[in-house]
């Protein structure tokens, strides 16, 4: 949708975006992995007390996450981008997607996270179901605010967050019902430090391998604009396109890792 109504230069800006997406996401892994394991564990233990209390943690984490993230990276939004290897054709449109996801992040994280302690907690048809619909809700909006609406690239970073807000609906009522194993509980919210370091000792690999990620496309981008000459933005868009269509087999292995791990 972004390639065909707004342009091939809007494809580069959001191929420039994607090191820092990984961070966002990097930094949302680093609770939701350790959370859905440990709760996983809980659950396995018959603990299910002490499964409630991750999930009040790992909400709280969440936000506070996504709001000292979203504003750091608001705040040096341009210098970011430039490091990563935006150029002065390609900064508008980083720019502009990234500042309604950045904007977005607290949904974004809470969908995540909720998401992964759905499947997590023994409702993995749900889960699979919520992402499905956030997927949906994206595909019928994006186009609407593109070519309807007018509104560019911010339209479809639009589009991602209003779908992953209508699924973090969905996930926030399954955890307030008293027949979901885990849920809800308002005398159980506090901060627990030991449930806390656990959350993080669990997320730090995945959080890392995101990281890592982050780290090689910014290497691939800059290399592409030096050796692409006047195509240089051209030629971090292609990598864009191929690096997503490479995501689609990297998932195959990513359903069945995190299918595995909360039955062992």
């Amino acid at each position: 949708f972004i390639g065909q109504g707004v342009g091939t230069m809007a494809i580069s800006g959001l191929a420039i975006t994607f090191p820092l997406m990984n961070l966002v996401i990097a930094f949302c892994v680093f609770i939701a992995a350790g959370g859905a394991a440990i709760s996983s564990i809980y659950l396995g233990q018959k603990d299910y007390t002490r499964a409630t209390d991750v999930l009040s943690n790992v909400m709280k984490l969440s936000i506070i996450h996504s709001l000292i993230f979203g504003r750091l990276s608001l705040i040096f939004l341009d210098e970011i981008l430039y490091f990563f290897g935006a150029t002065d054709a390609t900064i508008k449109y980083a720019r502009e997607f990234m500042q309604v996801i950045l904007y977005g992040t607290p949904i974004s994280y809470l969908f995540i996270v909720l998401n992964n302690l759905m499947r997590a907690t023994g409702y993995p048809k749900k889960a699979m179901l919520s992402a499905l619909l956030s997927v949906l809700i994206n595909i019928v909006l994006a186009p609407i605010f593109i070519f309807v609406l007018q509104w560019g690239i911010a339209g479809a970073a639009l589009a991602t967050i209003c779908g992953q807000a209508v699924s973090l609906v969905w996930h926030i009522y399954h955890f307030l019902s008293k027949t979901s194993f885990v849920h809800f509980d308002r005398s159980r919210n506090k901060l627990s430090w030991s449930i806390i370091k656990h959350v993080y000792s669990i997320g730090l690999s995945p959080f890392l391998m995101n990281v890592c990620a982050c780290v090689v496309v910014i290497f691939i981008n800059k290399a592409l604009l030096e050796t692409g000459g006047d195509q240089g933005d051209l030629a971090v868009g292609a990598y864009g396109i191929v690096n997503r269509v490479g995501m689609l087999f990297v998932m195959i292995v990513f359903g069945i890792t995190q299918g595995m791990q909360p039955i062992l």
